[in-house]
């Protein structure tokens, strides 16, 4: 028998009275954007890319006699523009509402600096998941944009998201798609990948034992350095970038074939993985996006991504200093309330076509 009856008193929980005392959901390690990006800084109003090209007339058709006829030269010159748009954001907070009744209350002021929440943890510990949020809107912005979202790609968008995340501009992989079926020599056709990323459901997009046999991604790397531009071929900042889907499939391919690897995971949060000499790196934020904004109930669109360029191809450009993270946090004793706010102007440029391979 049970020395105290359950029934006739009342044990309750013991309460924390800190955030220490809570279990806080780990972020992820995302990349700096500036690991894939470089930076345009203090545009205030549209800038000019001016681009020329090489010299299209050939040379040296003269015999060497007197009076040699001239030849015309004509050299390309095309342009893009840095037009950064606004993007911003507010959240207020009020004591009573938000804090009072949680442990958040323990660290409060006192009186009627209360609601006063500025360097309470509570307001520490929402500035720190807010540039969390912050650090992926940007990665959001500048990858997975579409100025055409709120009508194509028919399906694509997630059921429920709210288009004016997704519709500021034109982000890389929109402009990359646009290079691929312009310029087909840029896109690397293989044709079990691209039956994976077609796949009906999210089982028919997974690559199987008979994939892994085939070794499919390691023939499409073959393929991608054989149909890449000389040019990104001497590339000093080369990178070449996968999904983690992609990563995964090639990593077991190399063990199963019992090839010769390494793995390592860089400062940045990203992991590298290095064969054959070929550099890989996994860039996991992509494939969580792709799961979040563009799964139409059955499927995600083009899940398995592979993108290889120059890094100092792919621009920002930015009304600001390229410090995105940055928050303005003040009180406003009228209304009791603590307000975040954030506005940053953006664009994102992929610069010259030749400088780009993918596959998807």
């Amino acid at each position: 028998m049970a020395v105290f009856n359950p029934n006739s008193i009342d044990f309750t929980k013991e309460e924390i009275n800190a955030i220490g005392g809570a279990i806080i959901e780990r972020l992820y390690m995302n990349p700096a954007i500036t690991d894939s990006f470089f930076m345009e800084t203090g545009i205030k109003k549209d800038k000019q890319i001016a681009f020329l090209g090489r010299m299209l007339t050939d040379l040296g058709k003269g015999s060497g006699g007197c009076d040699p006829t001239s030849s015309t030269p004509a050299i390309a010159a095309t342009q893009k523009v840095w037009s950064p748009v606004s993007v911003s954001d507010r959240l207020n907070f009020c004591w009573e509402t938000d804090v009072k009744g949680t442990f958040f209350q323990y660290g409060l002021k006192n009186g009627i600096q209360a609601s006063d929440l500025i360097g309470t943890d509570f307001a520490n510990f929402m500035e720190e998941r807010t540039g969390d949020s912050m650090e992926e809107m940007v990665h959001r912005l500048a990858w997975f944009t579409d100025t055409a979202a709120a009508i194509t790609p028919t399906g694509v968008v997630t059921t429920g998201t709210d288009l004016a995340f997704l519709n500021k501009l034109d982000g890389a992989w929109k402009q990359l798609f646009a290079i691929g079926a312009a310029d087909p020599d840029r896109l690397t056709v293989n044709t079990t990948l691209q039956a994976r990323n077609a796949g009906a459901t999210l089982a028919d997009q997974k690559f199987t034992v008979a994939d892994r046999d085939a070794k499919v991604i390691t023939e499409v790397f073959d393929q991608l350095q054989k149909d890449r531009d000389e040019r990104l071929e001497d590339s000093g900042d080369l990178i070449l970038r996968v999904t983690k889907s992609v990563w995964d499939q090639y990593r077991s391919e190399l063990k199963f074939a019992n090839v010769s690897y390494t793995t390592e995971k860089l400062e940045n949060g990203i992991d590298v993985l290095r064969a054959d000499g070929i550099e890989v790196q996994k860039y996991s934020l992509w494939d969580r996006m792709i799961r979040k904004y563009f799964y139409d109930g059955a499927a995600s669109f083009l899940p398995h991504r592979i993108l290889m360029y120059d890094k100092n191809n792919l621009g920002i450009g930015t009304e600001g200093d390229g410090n995105f993270s940055s928050l303005d946090i003040f009180y406003r004793q009228f209304d009791k309330k603590v307000y975040f706010d954030f506005l940053l102007g953006i664009d994102v440029k992929v610069l010259e076509n030749y400088l780009v391979q993918m596959a998807y």
